[in-house]
């Protein structure tokens, strides 16, 4: 897992890179150049197909085989010492036991094993990236971090949203058990006529149920609005963050200056309007009035 993260983070650095070529070919109007880079993507893109595809089969693997352990270590414990008997004296304490072991466990694993590899390829990602964003701008380096420690803080540590998924567990154990217990006792319910007393019972656990997760389905849309809106920032802000207004700066004579940057920023462009090849152009009006 931890070879496939590394591999994953640095596709999708090489990724951006390479769509930042495409880019620049096509404002270029580049074709030769466009063709090639294009070549370039499509054979990495190929390459990087199976390494995704990987990535996700070894981690089902891994939590298919942790539930595996897991579950037998708490079988054997349930039924040693007779603790499945004696848990019925305490379901206020430990409630569906069957429905822990089958789901709990499930979902344990897999969350878990989720949100931690979320987590380490995110760092992963940040650490490549801000390496890339490092030679551009330092102080886009820092509000990047800032950036991503807020966003972090507010959509992992949501308690409340939290509360409300654990809660959702037990009424849904809750209403599952009512169904069971109707199966399980049908003869007795049919004897005594207790058709409406159960059903009120089902109905009651379905509405607990269901209004929780109504809940939850509130939260979480606050939760994917801020998520969103953090997105579609993230788009516009780093720009924000490079563009430069009202440039000025003054050269006196005897005095050097070393302008560098990749092909098409404009380099050559400068020179012309410093020499007063474009006369039409804001720059050389100011420079020659």
């Amino acid at each position: 897992m931890f070879v496939l993260l590394v591999a994953q983070t640095q596709l999708s650095v090489f990724f951006v890179e390479r769509t930042g070529e495409v880019t620049s070919a096509l404002a270029a109007k580049d074709g030769g150049r466009f063709r090639h880079a294009t070549l370039i993507y499509a054979l990495w893109l190929a390459a990087a197909v199976p390494v995704y595809v990987f990535f996700y089969f070894v981690r089902e693997t891994l939590a298919l085989r942790w539930r595996r352990w897991l579950t037998k270590r708490t079988l054997k414990k349930y039924f040693s010492h007779r603790a499945f008997y004696r848990l019925t004296w305490q379901q206020d304490k430990i409630d569906n036991p069957d429905q822990r072991i089958s789901e709990d466990i499930r979902n344990f694993t897999q969350s878990s094993l989720s949100f931690l590899l979320i987590f380490v390829g995110a760092t992963f990602q940040l650490g490549a990236f801000s390496h890339k964003l490092w030679g551009i701008s330092h102080g886009l380096v820092f509000f990047l971090l800032v950036y991503a420690t807020f966003g972090t803080i507010m959509t992992v540590f949501s308690k409340p949203l939290v509360n409300l998924n654990f809660a959702q567990l037990r009424r849904e154990a809750d209403f599952r058990f009512g169904l069971v217990r109707v199966r399980e006792n049908a003869e007795s319910i049919a004897f005594y006529c207790g058709e409406e007393e159960e059903s009120a019972q089902v109905r009651s656990r379905f509405n607990d149920a269901f209004h929780n997760y109504t809940r939850i389905l509130r939260w979480t849309l606050g939760l994917n609005s801020f998520q969103w809106s953090l997105n579609f920032a993230s788009l516009v802000i780093p720009s924000l963050r490079t563009l430069v207004t009202d440039l000025t700066f003054e050269i006196t004579e005897g005095e050097g200056l070393i302008i560098v940057g990749p092909s098409g920023d404009g380099k050559s462009s400068l020179l012309r309007a410093v020499a007063g090849l474009w006369r039409r152009c804001c720059f050389c009006r100011r420079r020659h009035t």
